[in-house]
């Protein structure tokens, strides 16, 4: 679950990005599973889509997700992503 502190010293980008890698780290999300999408997840946090845009292309630069078409999986870290 993400929980984000609003009030904090840590921005939002920051918090959503880690978070997300710390439930993927603790297989609470599994390799092939799908990522929920930018805005369900941004409605549900009540914060910009361009948070969860950014954080899901951070995790994607670190080898945490890869896009494919336009949903965005879990892939094992050090694969590449078969975009085919």
């Amino acid at each position: 679950m993400l929980v984000l502190n609003y009030s904090g010293d840590v921005s939002k980008n920051v918090q959503v990005k880690e978070s997300i890698k710390k439930l993927i780290e603790n297989n609470a999300f599994m390799e092939g599973e799908s990522l929920p999408p930018v805005r369900e997840l941004a409605s549900r946090l009540a914060i910009n889509p361009r948070i969860i845009r950014w954080a899901y292309d951070s995790l994607e630069n670190e080898g945490y997700v890869c896009h494919r078409d336009s949903e965005v999986y879990v892939t094992r870290k050090g694969t590449s992503c078969d975009k085919s």
